[in-house]
């Protein structure tokens, strides 16, 4: 008892606490947030290769918009001259294989997108995703042709483009999400240490019986 009475009127050990309390609530506050988000986009109810591939569902619509109007403009040489980890096959509108560059055997997310491409009035190529529009008949007045496109991206990323580093950010991610419960109630329980501590220390000086109003102690 002697020897708590003692810390308790320490300044510097009134102090450490505050600095620590606010470092471990700074900790409960990230914590608690990444659970939440991580809940939220379904990392506790998911398979980590399920989010990876809910994750690479937007990079892989970008590029199978890029490569297709690669192949349209430039043909299949330019097609095949792009690419990482990512590979698609091209298909008409009658699913008609137009451009096949999926060749691995290895294991792959697979995506499927639908395109509109259309000539305007002044002679332009367009294309937009599919989801952008209830039927090709939003864009009448235009010759219009739908491609689909089957995209796929390795499992085992190589270092080299967005899929890569994506994919190490949520598999850290994932590996971290219930070590994040476990990190917000430790810092939760300290804080509360803490700031008892730091109550129980209000007011206490060396030297002094009783109660000290002092402007820090």
């Amino acid at each position: 008892m002697e020897h708590n009475t003692r810390l308790i009127e320490r300044l510097w050990a009134k102090a450490a606490a505050f600095v620590l309390l606010v470092i471990f609530l700074m900790g409960l506050v990230v914590s608690a947030l990444a659970v939440i988000i991580g809940w939220e986009h379904g990392f506790y109810i998911k398979h980590t290769d399920e989010i990876i591939q809910d994750s690479l569902d937007g990079y892989a619509l970008i590029d199978s918009e890029r490569f297709l109007t690669s192949y349209l403009f430039e043909g299949q040489d330019a097609v095949l001259s792009n690419g990482c980890n990512f590979t698609c096959d091209i298909y008409d509108e009658d699913q008609q294989l137009l451009s096949q560059n999926h060749n691995t055997v290895a294991d792959c997310y697979e995506y499927e997108f639908e395109f509109i491409a259309y000539y305007d009035s002044s002679g332009d190529l367009f294309i937009d995703s599919a989801q952008m529009f209830k039927s090709a008949d939003d864009v009448l007045g235009y010759d219009v042709s739908t491609y689909t496109v089957k995209a796929y991206v390795l499992k085992d990323s190589v270092p080299g483009d967005n899929y890569y580093v994506s994919s190490l950010a949520i598999r850290f991610i994932s590996y971290m999400r219930y070590r994040g419960i476990a990190i917000a109630a430790v810092c939760a329980l300290l804080s509360v240490i803490l700031f008892i501590f730091l109550m129980c220390a209000s007011g206490h000086r060396a030297g002094y019986e009783g109660i000290y109003a002092g402007p820090v102690t």
